[in-house]
């Protein structure tokens, strides 16, 4: 009996997701299925995420008014205006958030990829560089610094990555800062940088031309999503004006060109699928193909064709985007398939609200207060500048003209005689300032600090002598404070790196040549991907080229020269150089001559391997000879002792005998030895003259070097000679006792 959908869907094991998190918009049924149910689906998802988010926004409009001077609200300009009193601002906010930028900007990361696979950890050359190289290409880190400079200020940046096709038609790869007041985000999402983040919004005015090329085949109100334009600071405007549009504007007019508004969202969900295992391969199905294979094999099963198929139930995320006007333009897969292109940087976490915030808002209490505590102390310090004064009647000559003179130093003011004897005029004492008032003062500016975490030290503005430790140490005390700043930015640079490789993989890897510097110098390479399935590690580092980075790595060293000063080789200050605070270019230069002068030594030092291996093959065979010499000699004792007698009665003609063939041999031995010690002696002599003739151009250590190997060269033939002629003894007793034993034997047959 074949088996139902049913039984077949329940007896597969569930893994993954939570099913608790899909449930937390139940109240509104979602469809993202179609064109008209993703249309209202994404009105209700933007409802929820915008009234999120509208306070935040107001704020960070603020905020970024703070930092560029515009730190008076309107109303209290005009109520500035009617007091007569002036509008001063002394923006101190603006340089501490200058410094954390440079901070930033001095410390730059450089992301790395490292291969999964058993063995030694070694970073990939082809796709790091390919990685700087495309980040070159579109000036990634400046846009970066800009991203850095929204999360500073308002709690939140934004970076676009995307492929482009405008300036190249094979395409590249591009990082944009998107506007903060531009985004939104999923209402739900609390965890930093938004990585629980089910959706994010893009809402953009812009041009309609630019809309039409986005969105080519549409109508032009189409292209207008008017219910997601916010009119004022409470509700949206949420209406749906197409039809009063097409009856009320004519073809033409909407022709005209204006400013629209377009949304563009991106958004997960969870498919389910199956991954199942038969006859020991694992594949992926779908929830439709899994219930036609199962049913094929569990039928199979019981007939015992096969066995039981193994199988698991799986959820995974589906990122997709949509194009969003008055209607649903477009839907399509996400820009990558583990994420989505809009990488969020957040800073402080407001729990409470759920949203987050940067430096500006704690700095911009006791910046307010310090323009308004200034503004005050100028106006007193305007209006009660000269007390005025007291006269008695009749006391000028003319009341109205002093009244205009008595203020201005041209004047002459004319009095009754005896008036300035009498005293008759007396001059107002000013009322004093408030000495809480430059005490107040003071506590704002100093408080504008204290709250952001930002030292004078960091600022450079410490103007007492103190130790530099002291001074280092009070620096990282506030880096401390900037500490989660940092790990949002670096926890970016990794998922920022994992869309790069993405985007390398996928779309670069088309044999395009890329620049490599290595410690070979720079190349270019093909971008080329590799056969096979790799999976890689996303590892943020120091980058080299940041100008403090570079300063504390020399600084070290210097003080490690001491130790490491003679151990080191041309090689190792090759990359040694990299981290000096010298030009680049005058760096190149240097490896380049290190590198060249390495490649002349190299015929030099193989010559000095290969005259070492003589040395020591020429002492093994010297030590041979020396032991076949010492047998030989024990050899010729004994016969000369066990065969004195026989050799007195020989008879003079085997002694001729003998005499001539070891002279014979005697003879051989020597031009043999000869010819080899003039062969020697002329390599020798080619050797030594061809070193003269490299070392003289060399410094004094490859001279010194250069008489190390003559003098192994010199020993080297002596042992050779001491060689030879222990050879030639050792042959010419082997030859005496066989001429011995042929003797004896010819006397002794022929008796």
């Amino acid at each position: 009996m074949p088996a139902t959908d049913q039984e077949i869907t329940a007896a597969v094991p569930y893994t993954g997701g939570d099913a608790a998190d899909t449930g937390r918009n139940a109240s509104v049924e979602e469809d993202t299925e179609t064109f008209d149910g993703l249309l209202f689906t994404a009105k209700h998802w933007y409802k929820e995420d915008e009234e999120h988010a509208r306070k935040w926004k107001r704020n960070t409009k603020e905020d970024y008014d703070f930092v560029a001077g515009h730190q008076w609200s309107d109303e209290d300009k005009e109520l500035l205006r009617e007091q007569l009193r002036p509008e001063v601002t002394f923006n101190r906010i603006e340089p501490v958030i200058q410094s954390v930028i440079g901070i930033e900007i001095n410390n730059r990361r450089e992301v790395e990829y490292i291969p999964r696979s058993a063995g030694d950890e070694q970073p990939d050359e082809v796709l790091t560089a390919a990685a700087e190289w495309a980040r070159d290409q579109c000036d990634a880190e400046d846009e970066e610094s800009d991203a850095f400079f929204d999360l500073v200020t308002c709690g939140m940046a934004w970076v676009d990555s995307r492929m482009d096709y405008e300036e190249n038609p094979d395409g590249k790869i591009v990082l944009e800062r998107l506007n903060p007041l531009e985004m939104l985000w999923d209402a739900a999402s609390r965890k930093r940088n938004l990585a629980d983040a089910r959706r994010t919004w893009r809402v953009r005015t812009m041009p309609i031309e630019d809309a039409r090329i986005l969105a080519p085949g549409h109508e032009d109100e189409d292209l207008d999503a008017s219910w997601a334009r916010v009119t004022d600071e409470k509700t949206p405007h949420n209406a749906d004006p197409q039809v009063a549009y097409r009856q009320d504007i004519g073809r033409e007019d909407r022709r005209l060109s204006r400013d629209i508004t377009l949304v563009h969202l991106q958004w997960w969900e969870r498919e389910t699928y199956y991954r199942v295992s038969v006859n020991g391969e694992m594949a992926e199905l779908s929830e439709d193909q899994y219930r036609i294979v199962a049913k094929r094999a569990l039928t199979a099963t019981q007939l015992g064709l096969m066995p039981p198929m193994q199988a698991a139930r799986m959820v995974r995320k589906i990122y997709k985007q949509a194009l969003i006007g008055s209607v649903v333009l477009s839907i399509t897969p996400g820009a990558w398939d583990a994420g989505f292109s809009w990488e969020c940087l957040t800073g402080k976490r407001d729990h409470n609200a759920g949203t987050w915030y940067g430096l500006v808002r704690g700095m911009k209490d006791p910046q307010r207060w310090a323009n308004k505590w200034l503004s005050q102390t100028m106006h007193i310090l305007n209006s009660n500048a000269k007390g005025g004064w007291m006269a008695e009647r009749g006391a000028f000559d003319d009341d109205r003209q002093a009244e205009d003179s008595i203020a201005r130093a041209d004047r002459i003011t004319w009095m009754k005689p005896g008036a300035i004897g009498a005293q008759r005029i007396t001059a107002k004492q000013p009322p004093p300032l408030p000495d809480s008032l430059w005490q107040l003062l003071n506590y704002a500016i100093s408080s504008i600090r204290d709250v952001s975490g930002i030292n004078v030290e960091l600022l450079g503005m410490r103007e007492a002598d103190q130790p530099a430790a002291l001074e280092d140490a009070r620096k990282q005390a506030g880096m401390n404070i900037l500490a989660s700043v940092f790990d949002a930015l670096r926890r970016y640079r990794k998922r920022q790196g994992r869309i790069m490789l993405y985007f390398i993989l996928t779309y670069l890897s088309d044999g395009r040549l890329i620049r490599i510097v290595g410690d070979d110098g720079a190349k270019y390479v093909p971008l080329i991907r590799q056969p096979g399935l790799v999976e890689y590690d996303v590892i943020v580092d120091d980058e080299a080229t940041s100008p403090n980075q570079k300063e504390k790595v020399w600084q070290t060293l210097m003080q490690m020269m001491p130790i490491l000063g003679q151990s080191l080789d041309a090689s190792d200050w090759a990359i040694l150089f990299q981290y000096s605070p010298l030009p680049a270019s005058v760096v190149e230069k240097w490896q380049q001559k290190i590198q060249n002068d390495q490649q002349q030594q190299q015929p030099i030092q193989q010559q000095m391997q290969q005259l070492q291996m003589a040395v020591a093959d020429t002492k093994a065979q010297l030590q041979a000879a020396q032991a076949q010499l010492a047998q030989a000699q024990a050899a010729k004792a004994g016969s000369e002792i066990g065969q004195q007698q026989q050799d007195n009665r020989q008879e003079p003609t085997a002694d001729a005998q003998y005499d001539y063939m070891a002279d014979v041999h005697r003879t051989q031995t020597e031009a043999d030895t000869a010819r080899l010690r003039i062969a020697a002696e002329l390599q020798a002599k080619r050797e030594r003259t061809a070193a003269d003739m490299r070392m003289t151009a060399r410094k004094s250590a490859i001279d010194a070097a250069t008489r190390i190997h003559d003098t192994h060269i010199r020993a080297a033939s002596q042992l050779a000679d001491a060689a030879i002629d222990a050879r030639g003894d050792v042959e010419a007793a082997r030859i005496n006792a066989r001429a011995r034993n042929n003797v004896r034997n010819d006397d002794a047959r022929s008796r």
